[in-house]
């Protein structure tokens, strides 16, 4: 006779997360779109998540995430679940935020390679940023110039991808709320 597989543990009347993704990407922003959180807001969210999350030093994206969260009044975990998906395709924009800081400050390839900047990392991360400092100074300054542009399209582009997901009758059926002993429906859109 053979068991039955365990079921996964409950948290509350919901099982809880399984995975890791499940656990840090998908209940996190399902447990922000029941909190009837608007497309727009999503939408603000996620272009701090993303863009912050691009932020040339490694390891000091939350800060700047932190600072978009207070500036643009967003949601935290949303901008940080975005902050946090991005975390390998920082490393891989780091060359590029390089190029339009040498473009725009005249300045010639300094010779320093990303490989080399992340062993240094892993190792020392102040010994790393002041070798480096040149070569991260202009990243940051490629990526400030690439702000307000990408800023922009990446809320517009997001908000109505984010009020599809919203206003889908499935996710509406999530976002049931009690009100005076009666299942009403919150209005999202």
């Amino acid at each position: 006779m053979a068991l039955a597989p365990p079921s996964p543990p409950l948290v509350g009347d919901r099982p809880a997360a399984t995975g890791w993704f499940d656990g840090k990407v998908k209940q996190p922003l399902l447990r922000a779109l029941r909190s009837g959180m608007s497309a727009e807001g999503m939408a603000l969210s996620a272009m701090a998540g993303l863009w912050g999350g691009l932020w040339p030093i490694p390891g000091t994206t939350t800060l700047i995430c932190a600072l978009f969260v207070i500036i643009f009044k967003c949601n935290p975990v949303v901008t940080q679940v975005f902050n946090l998906c991005l975390t390998p395709l920082e490393l891989v924009c780091i060359p590029l935020f390089v190029w339009v800081g040498e473009l725009v400050t005249l300045s010639s390839g300094s010779g320093m390679s990303i490989s080399s900047l992340v062993q240094s990392l892993q190792s020392d991360f102040f010994q790393a940023v002041s070798q480096f400092r040149s070569m991260l100074l202009c990243a940051i300054i490629g990526w400030s110039v690439c702000t307000p542009f990408a800023c922009v399209l990446l809320y517009y582009t997001a908000r109505p991808l984010c009020r599809y997901l919203i206003a889908r009758p499935q996710n509406q059926a999530c976002l049931i709320k009690k009100f005076d002993g009666q299942d009403q429906l919150r209005s999202v859109v």
